[in-house]
């Protein structure tokens, strides 16, 4: 690719065992950087991956610094609200990147180059519908794009307040490139697997079926399923299973199959999907809320 991208993800408290997952599928993904802005150390990381240790203390002047503000962050999870300034406050790690972005940790990276290509860098200054991946140019106009009008609240608002906004999606810079006819891609779920709330394994935005699973197969996500006796496979960028803690060995194998729930109890047809899967083995998930 002839463009760089570095996507930003800030963590804060114990990494969950599904973190050497999102490493793995990182290092699937050398056309593309990660910075992983943490309190955690971390012994060991694909080359793509840069870990950025830095208090939250720390980290919230920064914020308070890039907008002139005395932000508020307590709980890690008003993190979200602030990712819109992330080219400002990571600039120094963004040098030579045309674009930067914002993603979670609950994910699985399928084959990126497959869905953000040149041609569409090079369309859009803004790439991305949720906070689990969006795309910006890295320019002035895009990285102080939070303070133009159009939001549902202002930033001064959000970023005085201990409350969580979605800011950085549906209340905030959507909005903004809405009311500002910003050059963007708002691609919905179209690219992913965003996994509904509760045991059962469904997605926003795309078709569900009744037998479904996701498989990670070679570096490549696909929704796994079988309609009217034939199985297909449809592969997406990525997996997000936010709220699912998945029952991991100690060594991950890329090819597995992911389903929604432990107690998930398989019929005959699902079976048959993992049994047709090519040696591929199942991970069984419990459904646990907010991680």
């Amino acid at each position: 690719m002839k463009n760089r991208v570095k996507i930003i993800v800030c963590y804060y408290g114990s990494l969950p065992s599904e973190f050497k997952l999102w490493l793995k599928s990182c290092a699937n993904n050398p056309d593309f950087s990660f910075l992983l802005v943490t309190d955690n150390r971390i012994d060991q990381t694909p080359e793509n991956v840069e870990v950025y240790i830095i208090s939250l203390k720390e980290l919230r002047k920064k914020f308070s610094e890039a907008c002139k503000l005395d932000v508020l962050l307590e709980d890690p999870y008003k993190l979200c609200d602030y990712r819109p300034l992330y080219g400002i406050v990571f600039k120094d790690k963004l040098k030579g990147c045309h674009f930067w972005g914002h993603c979670d940790i609950d994910m699985i990276w399928g084959n990126i180059n497959k869905f953000i290509t040149d041609e569409l860098l090079d369309k859009y200054d803004r790439i991305g519908t949720f906070g689990h991946l969006v795309l910006y140019r890295n320019c002035p106009e895009m990285n102080f794009l939070y303070k133009k009008k159009g939001s549902a609240f202002s930033y001064k608002t959000v970023f005085s307040s201990h409350y969580f906004y979605n800011f950085d999606e549906i209340y905030g810079l959507n909005l903004i490139c809405k009311k500002n006819h910003v050059s963007w891609l708002n691609m919905g779920h179209q690219f992913c697997l965003d996994k509904m709330p509760g045991e059962r394994l469904a997605f926003y935005g795309v078709p569900n079926y009744k037998n479904q699973l996701v498989m990670w197969k070679d570096g490549r996500i696909y929704q796994y399923c079988e309609i009217h006796r034939q199985r297909y496979l449809k592969e997406k960028m990525y997996y997000h299973f936010s709220g699912t803690h998945y029952f991991l060995e100690e060594s991950v194998s890329e090819n597995v199959l992911f389903d929604g729930c432990s107690c998930w109890n398989k019929g005959k047809t699902e079976n048959k999907l993992v049994n047709n899967a090519g040696g591929v083995n199942l991970i069984p998930g419990k459904y646990v809320g907010r991680i």
